[in-house]
C-alpha cells in the first residue's frame, strides 16, 4: 500500500472556532461550523446527517452508519437539520467567513482536526479520540490529533512533578 502523505497541520482552538462561527453570516453555516467542531464529524457527512433523539446520524465514507452525540448546549442547532441547501452553499459562506477573520488557509475539514487536537490536548487518549472521530484504528487518528504546544510542555513538566 503506498504511503499517503497529505497530513495537514492546521487546527484551531475553541476561541478561533467561535470567532469563525460568529463571522458566518448564514445561520446554517454557523451551525455546521459549531457542530463540526463539537462532534468531530466530517463536514460533508454532517451536512447529510439526520437528527434522531439528540444524535446526528450519518453514513460515513466507508459506508458505516455513525451516530454523533450532540451536547445539550448545542441541541438548538439541530433545527437546521436536515440542511436546506447543498453543501457548496455552506462551503461558499464558510470561505467568506474565514476570509473575514483572516484565516484564508482554513478548510471546513480542519474543524475535524481541531476536535481531535482539542481532545488529545485535553488529556484524552488516542483510542478515545479515534472513537469520537469514528476511526477504526488509531493509526488514522494520529494524522488528525496534534498536541497543543502548551500541552506538550505540560507533558514534559509532569516528569518532574512530585507525587502527593
Amino acid at each position: 500500500m503506498p504511503r499517503v502523505d497529505n497530513e495537514r497541520q492546521v487546527f484551531l482552538r475553541r476561541p478561533e472556532i467561535i470567532r469563525l462561527a460568529r463571522a458566518c453570516k448564514d445561520r446554517g453555516t454557523r451551525a455546521l461550523v459549531l457542530l463540526a467542531f463539537a462532534t468531530g464529524a466530517r463536514p460533508g457527512e454532517l451536512h447529510r446527517c439526520v437528527p434522531v433523539d439528540g444524535l446526528l446520524v450519518s453514513e460515513t465514507k466507508n459506508g458505516d452508519r455513525i451516530a454523533h452525540p450532540v451536547l445539550p448546549r448545542f441541541m438548538y442547532l439541530l433545527r437546521h437539520w436536515p440542511m436546506e441547501f447543498g453543501y457548496t452553499y455552506y462551503s461558499r459562506h464558510f470561505r467568506a467567513a474565514r476570509e473575514a477573520v483572516g484565516m484564508p488557509d482554513v478548510h471546513l475539514h480542519d474543524l475535524r482536526h481541531s476536535t481531535a487536537s482539542a481532545l488529545l490536548s485535553g488529556g484524552h487518549n488516542l483510542h478515545a479520540v479515534a472513537q469520537v472521530l469514528g476511526h477504526k484504528t488509531t493509526q488514522s487518528t494520529r494524522r488528525y490529533a496534534h498536541l497543543y504546544p502548551e500541552a506538550q510542555a505540560d507533558a514534559l513538566a509532569s516528569i518532574f512533578r512530585r507525587k502527593a
